[in-house]
């Protein structure tokens, strides 16, 4: 093989895993995202390699690499609200903030309910 079929041959290599990759997150698998992390480090390494050969078929990547980090970005975002959410749920469970007739916070603490046993 010469030199620009195998830098062609790679550049699809790392197509088909950005595709993959774009499919994983549209499905939110995210363990699946995991999973290809092996290979995306090899072919990185690889692109390196390949030096300024193939860096004029790599521009044609450029998109789909960056939509999938915009991707990626989102649904990092949408993990951290789900667990700031979480926290918001549990700071109920143990206080709760209202508002008075004036319009200042209070918190009220949930206190520890002791069940009185009688003999």
């Amino acid at each position: 093989m010469t030199k620009v079929s195998d830098n062609r041959e790679l550049v699809a290599r790392v197509e088909e895993m950005l595709d993959k990759e774009h499919d994983a997150l549209l499905r939110g698998a995210l363990l699946e995202i995991e999973e290809l992390l092996p290979e995306k480090e090899s072919l990185s390494n690889e692109l390196l390699a390949a030096g300024p050969a193939v860096q004029k078929e790599l521009s044609s990547l450029r998109t789909s690499a960056l939509r999938n980090q915009e991707l990626l970005n989102e649904a990092l975002k949408g993990i951290q609200n789900v667990a700031d959410r979480i926290a918001a749920m549990k700071k109920v469970k143990q206080q709760l903030d209202t508002y008075d007739a004036h319009g200042q916070r209070q918190t009220i603490e949930k206190t520890k309910q002791s069940i009185e046993r009688r003999a």
